[in-house]
């Protein structure tokens, strides 16, 4: 914010961040629910699951480009010292052969999309295509996507999660596979009493 004071004439110089602010990162955990499938991530031990997909939106909906307009996850080429490449057109150089287009997790678990810019974004994770049976665990107040506030700089990485502060991925989704209850001649009920329901 800037004010000009009246009966001022002429040019005025209102000082900008002289250089770029830094791009964020969003880091997202899918991971197995069931030790116990309770919607909470135990870190040390529930497996992450791999070849999950990670979707972005915003109020204007789908985010679907990163910062340099191509594909979220795109893969960059970097120099030494870890420098990003640009081409002659000043646009950073894409590395094909490891660019994908789309945002899957890891061997661990992890979708990783960087080169964003700040935003509030609303994240959706879907399991991998022709993999049926899997239930998403984990809710934001009772909606299957999760907002992620970003600024400038963000890691995508917390220490508020884990009691020694380890850096884990700040959005989690759980999913468990359903399964079959095996079938047994043992019979059996469950009773109880709904003392009063307190709706949201």
């Amino acid at each position: 914010h800037f004010i000009v004071t009246s009966g001022l004439k002429g040019l005025v110089s209102v000082g900008m961040q002289p250089l770029p602010l830094p791009l964020a990162t969003i880091k997202i955990q899918v991971f197995n629910d069931n030790v116990p499938a309770d919607g909470t991530y135990e870190a040390d031990a529930e497996r992450g699951l791999a070849g999950f997909t990670g979707n972005l939106s915003d109020v204007l909906g789908p985010v679907t480009t990163d910062y340099y307009g191509n594909a979220l996850c795109t893969v960059y080429k970097h120099g030494t010292g870890g420098r990003m490449l640009y081409g002659t057109d000043g646009k950073p150089v894409v590395d094909t052969t490891r660019s994908t287009g789309k945002c899957t997790s890891d061997a661990s678990g992890v979708i990783t999309i960087p080169n964003l810019g700040p935003n509030r974004y609303g994240a959706t994770v879907s399991p991998p295509a022709g993999q049926s049976g899997w239930v998403q665990t984990t809710t934001l107040e009772g909606g299957h996507d999760h907002d992620i506030w970003v600024q400038e700089g963000d890691t995508g990485l917390d220490t508020e999660f884990i009691k020694g502060a380890e850096p884990v991925p700040a959005t989690q989704f759980g999913f468990v596979r359903v399964r079959a209850l095996p079938t047994s001649s043992a019979t059996g009920e469950i009773k109880g009493v709904a003392v009063a329901g307190l709706p949201y």
